[in-house]
């Protein structure tokens, strides 16, 4: 379900008042009646003509945020989403009173017209001298809605009536008559289209709450501003530019293209228009993702050939939280099209304004979209490091790009991780940064220039593309330094870095990265697992593939570690630890686990996939499995003595094409024997299956539940107090620890063929202590 049903509200019904006293203390030349829910000026030129308007609350800052001098000088407030009453607009014109008239600005909507005009027949009723200064400007710019479906309620008034505020409050701020300033109001709103786009509706706070209108590849195009459905849907979402030229249809139509909704006069085929650009949020779109918009409609307009004057972006009427965006158009007269031109009516739209909405007009046009072509790496990639430029062997580069496709796949794993102890954009920087290593590999550039260059290649790609912290530290930095570090390789003349020389290089870059960051192992950071990583590396006698085990190991490790730096220190602890997204990684942080993988995978692919074969540990060269991959994204990783059960295969990132499948060497006591595995649950009991009155060397092995307490030859009950965890939470535990439970089918299983929902090997039942008195046997739940 969305969250837009969520709200920070003090009360329902008090809700519209609090926003007008909210807008009022941002206006010092404002207050607010209460009774009436009016917003005016306190102390207004009366020697101007004064504008007033409303409609129900819900756009804001439509209404009360366009008052004060230049545009409204008093704006009528109903609930959300109601017309105000009669009386509540009488007040208003009471409050406005002056000696040049007064313009009512209304929104084309049945209540609006009903209740403003029924309050002007009542007020010149009351007022008879008054009757022939005021006057009613309807506006109605909706183009979704065709002429002939609209016939009797007419188009509906969206943000282009903003506009009309503008216009026709600059001209009486300078001093025009009331005819003056309702003809150019008029002439504003014939010429006025808009159209809207929504992803989904809005919620009226103290409404009850209801699933998703919209499917998730859904959007609606023709929204109002009531939370009323549009004219139609489109699904799957188009992307921007495609949807934008649908959207401009609508405003472009014209007797030829589209007679029922050619609202707009424009100019005949070959004569260029000119128009005043305005993309208004609905109210819940990102400014990111609003000013995108923007730079779209922008271009896509000049592409038509008409001349944007204006171009205003920003949040001016809204349908609360809807999210999503509306195109306005105002095309401005041509020369011959009467006594009002294009220059008067930018100049009134350039005027100042006091109000708390309308804060900026540029006053000038927009510039026209002329990218300039950016500059590409392809001739820099050749160029990157020094010394032999003997070109990387294929398999070198096919190890890359797997690392590369690796991280891709596991994109939205990680995000959905990083969403819980950081900002949500780790998964997606990654991805990025892996498709730009990806394009790198397929230029000529790339492949001549050697592992050294290779690697100083990678740091300025990935830098460029991923940016923020990861790009500083993977390529700025890590990488960066680990190319410098392995310069003297180069200079040398080796073919390939040697082991020590990748160990000194990686080292190196270590010390470099220090030097930004006070984050030193232990520190529940990226900086445990890569110092393990490089301080095994340093170790001749110690296989890369060992190596990577320590960096894991270590990365486990910070699982019992406070959070000093990065943004899990910002995070509540408690709440990452509940998260069962990060129960298979021990409660790891995304931003912590993740992240430390492309440094290591790409030392560690580099080294493998380099053209020298697999030599000793001791040989001073890089030796290294061939079948060995890294683990993949989200697997708890195994130690070489644990066996792997028939759903794991036993390299745990292994794809077609890498090579022979060598299974690990099993890890052996010092006398020689093979260490077994462990078993039930095929790993040793975690810490908190062991309880304090156990022998030490007890805890090496799973505890073996006791018989019943009536069988013959039961054991004494000890004195603490245990309890057999539930089934449901061993099934838990055997998911973290990588045993796929054994489902059995309908017959039994091979044991016993009666049995049903049982695993088809006994599982010793884990105890913890409990406050029970006693011992609980299988058959006593």
């Amino acid at each position: 379900m969305s969250a837009l049903h969520k709200h920070v509200v003090s009360s329902p019904t008090s809700l519209v008042v609090d926003a007008l006293h909210g807008v009022a203390s941002t206006n010092p030349a404002a207050t607010v009646d209460d009774q009436h829910k009016v917003l005016y000026l306190s102390e207004p030129d009366r020697s101007r003509v004064a504008l007033i308007s409303g409609g129900g609350a819900g756009h804001e800052p439509a209404h009360a945020g366009f008052v004060g001098q230049g545009m409204l000088t008093a704006a009528v407030c109903g609930d959300v989403f109601a017309s105000p009453n009669a009386n509540q607009v009488k007040r208003a014109l009471k409050l406005v009173e002056n000696e040049k008239g007064t313009l009512m600005v209304v929104k084309s909507y049945t209540g609006d017209i009903l209740n403003f005009g029924l309050a002007r027949e009542q007020y010149c009723a009351a007022n008879p001298s008054k009757i022939h200064s005021l006057k009613f400007v309807i506006v109605g710019d909706d183009v979704s809605v065709g002429k002939q479906q609209g016939e009797i309620v007419g188009r509906r008034g969206l943000a282009g009536t903003v506009l009309v505020y503008k216009i026709a409050g600059a001209l009486a701020q300078q001093g025009g008559s009331l005819d003056e300033v309702h003809g150019i109001a008029q002439f504003v709103a014939d010429r006025l289209g808009t159209i809207a786009v929504g992803l989904e509706h809005c919620h009226v706070p103290g409404s009850e709450v209801v699933g998703s209108h919209l499917k998730d590849d859904e959007i609606e195009v023709g929204m109002g501003i009531h939370n009323e459905p549009g004219h139609s849907r489109v699904s799957p979402v188009p992307p921007l530019s495609d949807l934008v030229d649908r959207l401009l249809g609508y405003l472009f139509a014209t007797p030829q293209t589209d007679a029922d909704r050619a609202f707009l006069p424009w100019p005949e085929k070959g004569i260029s228009g000119s128009c005043v650009l305005l993309v208004n949020n609905l109210g819940g779109l990102s400014t990111l993702e609003l000013s995108s918009v923007a730079n779209t409609v922008g271009a896509k307009v000049q592409e038509a050939g008409v001349t944007v004057e204006r171009m205003l972006v920003g949040t001016y009427m809204t349908s609360l939280n809807m999210p999503g965006f509306s195109i306005t158009l105002l095309l401005l007269p041509q020369q011959g099209d009467g006594a009002i031109t294009k220059d008067r009516i930018l100049q009134l739209l350039d005027a100042p304004a006091k109000t708390p909405a309308w804060t900026w007009t540029s006053t000038s046009p927009p510039k026209k979209s002329d990218p300039k072509p950016s500059h590409s790496n392809d001739g820099e990639l050749g160029q990157a490091g020094t010394g032999n430029n003997a070109p990387v062997s294929e398999q070198f580069t096919e190890s890359i790009r797997r690392a590369c496709n690796a991280l891709i796949q596991a994109e939205p794993e990680i995000t959905c991780m990083d969403q819980i102890a950081g900002d949500g954009d780790c998964g997606t920087t990654l991805k990025t940064g892996a498709e730009a290593v990806l394009d790198a590999l397929s230029k000529p550039g790339f492949a001549s220039s050697g592992a050294v260059g290779a690697i100083g290649q990678i740091g300025g790609i990935v830098g460029d593309a991923m940016g923020g912290t990861s790009g500083a530290l993977y390529s700025s930095i890590y990488l960066s330094a680990l190319a410098q570090g392995l310069q003297s390789a180069s200079a040398s003349g080796s073919t390939e870095p040697t082991r020590g020389q990748y160990a000194d290089a990686a080292n190196f870059a270590l010390e470099r990265l220090y030097t930004y960051t006070r984050a030193r192992p232990p520190s529940r950071t990226l900086v445990d697992p890569l110092s393990a990583f490089i301080e095994s590396l340093k170790d001749p006698d110690v296989r890369l593939d060992q190596a990577f085990e320590a960096a894991h190991r270590a990365a486990e490790n910070t699982k019992s570690l406070p959070a000093r730096a990065g943004r899990a220190a910002y995070v509540n602890v408690e709440a990452v630890k509940a998260h069962p997204a990060l129960h298979a990684y021990l409660h790891i942080t995304p931003y912590d686990y993740t992240t430390l993988r492309i440094p290591i995978l790409v030392m560690h692919t580099i080294a493998r996939a380099s053209s020298f074969g697999p030599l000793s540990s001791g040989s001073g060269a890089l030796a290294y499995p061939y079948h060995h991959q890294p683990a993949s994204f989200g697997a708890t990783h195994k130690s070489l003595s644990e066996p792997c059960t028939p759903s794991e295969p036993s390299s745990p990132l292994s794809t077609a094409g890498t090579g022979p499948s060598v299974p690990p060497t099993p890890m052996r006591t010092p006398s020689g024997s093979q260490v077994p595995p462990a078993r039930g649950c095929l790993k040793e009991p975690t810490k908190e299956f062991v309880t304090k009155a156990e022998p030490a060397e007890a805890q090496s092995q799973p505890p073996v539940p006791p018989p019943g307490r009536h069988a013959p030859g039961a054991r004494q009950r000890p004195k603490m107090k245990l309890e057999r965890v539930p089934t449901s939470a061993i099934a838990r535990i055997q998911m973290s620890e990588g045993v796929e439970p054994h489902m059995v089918t309908e017959g039994g299983n091979g044991i016993n063929p009666g049995a049903r929902g049982k695993c088809k090997e006994r599982v010793p039942t884990p105890y913890v202590k409990s406050d029970k008195a006693s011992w609980l046997s299988d058959g006593e739940e």
